[in-house]
This record gives structure tokens, sequence and C-alpha cells, in this order.
């Protein structure tokens, strides 16, 4: 699903004295094109979005050409639903249904977790880290983590040895100006054992995933990115044969070979 590259729905550009969008009554977006393309740039330095605006944006199949943003200051909802500021997991409080900073889940932490089991969408970054977590069930609710003014990864998965299921269950679609939306690395080994369960997820959350370092591609079984050895067969790099093949294809890999011999 790509669509026009060229559509650009949602553009505003060039006003330097915008500083805010003023769309809280928008309730729903939609495009004939497979994403919805905004488009906002050159305006002022403080021109900001509400959480109501992004959590529309992030609801729907949305494409950013650019997004020169912040978030506003305003924690109050039209709808009521409790908005906190993160600071710590310790001072969190347990009815948080939208938070809004960078929430840190680090060592010590793991007490805390069920604080965010009714929590929806995070208005920052998501960070877990160092932790002895298994797995991500109290994300049960969380429905997207988007970033702005920041180049960090939305979701960041780091250095939990425990860590073998990372399944959201409702995440779409979270977002980051940087290039990797959501990064895992160094947790239990086998997470992903084939390009198939990486991509899948990929598609389940609706982002790329930077796993140990490299994409969906070259996920093989253990966590290896050795290269296949092609045995210097001509007109196929060992990249290609890795990256084409994996675990799961390589044995018709190799027979589309032989046969263009």
């Amino acid at each position: 699903m790509k669509g026009d590259e060229n559509v650009v729905n949602l553009d505003i550009h060039d006003n330097p004295n915008m500083t805010r969008l003023g769309l809280d009554s928008l309730l729903l977006l939609h495009s004939v094109e497979a994403w919805f393309r905004v488009n906002i740039q050159n305006v002022h330095p403080d021109f900001c979005l509400t959480i109501e605006e992004m959590q529309v944006f992030t609801t729907f199949n949305t494409k950013y050409v650019k997004l020169e943003a912040k978030y506003c200051n305003i924690t109050t909802r039209k709808d009521g639903q409790k908005t906190c500021v993160f600071e710590s997991m310790s001072a969190l409080t347990n009815d948080c249904v939208h938070i809004m900073g960078n929430v840190i889940v680090s060592t010590g932490d793991e007490e805390y977790t069920g604080k965010l089991s009714i929590v929806t969408n995070i208005y920052g970054s998501l960070s877990i880290t160092n932790t002895t977590l298994k797995n991500l069930e109290f994300l049960g609710n969380l429905t997207n983590v988007a970033v702005l003014n920041d180049t960090s990864p939305a979701i960041l998965l780091d250095s939990n040895p425990d860590l073998s299921d990372i399944y959201l269950l409702s995440m779409r679609f979270p977002y980051t100006p940087g290039p990797n939306a959501v990064v895992v690395q160094n947790n239990a080994p086998n997470i992903f054992v084939s390009p198939y369960q990486c991509e899948n997820y990929q598609n389940t959350v609706g982002a790329y995933v930077l796993y140990n370092g490299k994409g969906c591609d070259w996920v093989l079984s253990d966590g290896d990115y050795t290269e296949i050895d092609t045995g210097g067969a001509p007109g196929i790099s060992e990249k290609t044969a890795t990256r084409n093949c994996g675990v799961y294809w390589i044995l018709i890999c190799a027979f589309l070979f032989f046969v263009n011999i």
C-alpha cells in the first residue's frame, strides 16, 4: 500500500506566524490513497499540536512529509480522560489514560508496570531498558506512541535479557521524526527467528522495526546475521542471498538458482 507519493492531504507551510493548528474538533481523516499525508513546515518556532490533534493523526494511516511541531503544554481534554505528565514510574498514578513526556521503564520499575495497564496514548517516547520483564502484557491498551521534535525511537526495547514476547496487542502507527520508530536490541534471543515473523510484527504495529541493528530482511534463526555461503556462484552476492532467502526461503531460492544456471 504505497499510493501516490505526490498527494498531500493536509499541506501547511510557509506561515511564519502560525502557532496553532486549531483543529481540536477534528475526529476523522480520509484519503482515497493508502495513506493520509500531512506536511507542516516553515511555521512559527512555537507551533504546537494538542494531544487531541495528534491522537487523530496517529489513529489513521498517516504519513508525514514534514512535521515541524511540538506538543502544546495543555493536559486537560474535552473528553475528560486523565492526562499525566511523566516524571518517573514510581511517581506515576494508577489512573492515567494519556501520558505526556518520555516514559522510561528501567531497572527496579518492574513493580510499577501495572500503572500503564489503562494507558492508551503516550505523547513522547517509550523506553524499556535493563529490566527483568518477560513480556509487554501490561501495555495491552496502548494504541500509540508519538514523538515530536525529537529523533529518538518512538519505542525502544533494549537490554532486557528475559524479554522474549514483545507483542503489543493494540499498537498501531508509532511515530517519530527520526529514522526508526521501533528499535529492539539486546533482549532475549529468538524474538524473531525468521524474516516472516519480523515483517509480520511490522505489519501488526504499522511501523518499520530495527532488530539488533538490522532490518527484518536480515533476520535469521537464533538472531544470527551471518551471510550465506553461495560458493562463489556468479551473479548472486552473499548479501543478496542472505537477504532474500533467510531460513524458510532457502530451499526455494536454491531451487530457483539451479533452475536458472
